[in-house]
């Protein structure tokens, strides 16, 4: 193994031992399968979250820098 192979994976705990389960993981799977993704994000993350991710996401895709940064300054104080 390289040095800095090793050096990643001495140093990376996901290697060894696997990420917690969030408690409500199994209330996500629950509504993954009988209402869908998007439904089981948005109950998840709760309506304004996932709105709020919505839209950075277009935010992100679709508006250029200057708009960017005015509807950044624009939720920062809501």
């Amino acid at each position: 193994m390289s040095e800095d192979v090793s050096f990643a994976v001495k140093h990376n705990p996901m290697y060894y031992e696997s990420r917690k389960r969030p408690e409500d993981y199994g209330k996500f799977c629950d509504d993954l399968v009988s209402a869908g993704l998007h439904r089981a994000v948005m109950n998840h993350f709760g309506r304004m979250n996932y709105y709020k991710m919505k839209v950075k996401s277009c935010i992100k895709e679709h508006i250029p820098a200057p708009a960017k940064r005015l509807i950044k300054a624009i939720l920062r104080r809501h």
